[in-house]
């Protein structure tokens, strides 16, 4: 089924909840980004927030350099916390690896002052700014209403709840993708999404997180991953009850056709190796891309195919 531009939208259809009524899945939903940047932005979030601002424009050019040196690898989100005047500027470099992800702290007095820094530097393995690394998790939720009203609506709630579990360690951000799966949580420095969170399910997804597992309730994907290995990722840790977040690591990916691939995982203990057959199809709903817009572009639905475990020496 083909969706017309010209066909109407009813305007009091939310986009999430259309999803969740349909069945989309959430799986394989993330984009892939392995270099973020997100920084700490109090003023008005229009619609494409981290272009049309009134940062100072050296600053949005020092932002669009350091992402330029990550390629399309790179991602920059605005966040923010309600607080009473001016104070010290918040932000934080997280490196979203498989192996080893990685999440540095910057504390500024004035955006000028980020001039002075050079993150895309840990793009090349050197940790250059020892100091700033932080080890306990962050958690950002999508609040992003003026370019969706589900990511408000869905997404302050969660927040909240969030706040009175993790206190200063979550933030309010701007779009992270996949406003019909509001409320979206993305949590660092992993940069794992999820979709669809309530209030109600905040406690388990922290308590998740500190364990270093994933919820797999609401997982959309690990953006470090490509959306087949993501499906995979999530149909391997349905198969063996495995949710550790470091359990398997990425070992190899073949592409049948346009709709099969192999996916290749290795236990990190080194006990053995999983390969997956993972199939894909046209996910052919009515769904709506946003509030107010119809969805034009293929959607796509994974499957699990065929399971295999293959133990060392076996």
């Amino acid at each position: 089924m083909t969706i017309s531009p010209e066909n109407k939208v009813d305007p009091t259809v939310s986009c999430s909840a259309r999803s969740l009524e349909l069945g989309e899945p959430l799986v394989a939903t993330a984009a892939e980004r392995s270099f973020w940047l997100l920084l700490e932005y109090d003023a008005r979030w229009q619609p494409q927030a981290t272009s049309d601002n009134d940062l100072p424009p050296a600053v949005q050019e020092w932002l669009d350099d350091q992402l330029e040196a990550a390629g399309s690898s790179g991602r920059l989100l605005f966040i923010r916390r309600r607080r009473e005047g001016d104070g010290p500027i918040n932000f934080f470099v997280a490196l979203a690896r498989e192996e080893n992800p990685a999440l540095y702290h910057f504390v500024v007095e004035t955006y000028e002052d980020l001039l002075a820094l050079n993150p895309s530097l840990l793009l090349t393995g050197e940790d250059v700014y020892p100091e700033q690394r932080r080890e306990a998790p962050l958690f950002l939720t999508c609040t992003h209403g003026t370019r969706d009203r589900c990511c408000a609506r869905n997404g302050i709630p969660v927040f909240q709840a969030l706040q009175e579990l993790v206190g200063d360690a979550v933030w309010q951000s701007s779009h992270v993708g996949g406003h019909r799966f509001a409320a979206n949580v993305v949590t660092f420095p992993d940069a794992t999404y999820y979709g669809r969170v309530q209030p109600e399910d905040t406690a388990a997804l922290v308590a998740a997180c500190r364990r270093g597992e994933l919820y797999l309730p609401q997982l959309r994907g690990r953006a470090c991953y490509p959306e087949v290995v993501q499906a995979a990722d999530y149909f391997l840790r349905e198969e063996t009850g495995e949710t550790a977040l470091h359990a398997f690591r990425f070992a190899a990916l073949e592409q049948h056709d346009d709709a099969s691939w192999t996916v290749t995982f290795d236990e990190t203990g080194g006990a053995g190796s999983h390969r997956l057959l993972v199939g894909r199809e046209v996910n052919d709903l009515p769904l709506y891309a946003s509030c107010g817009q119809l969805q034009t572009k293929p959607l796509w639905r994974y499957r699990l195919v065929e399971y295999r475990h293959a133990p060392v020496g076996g």
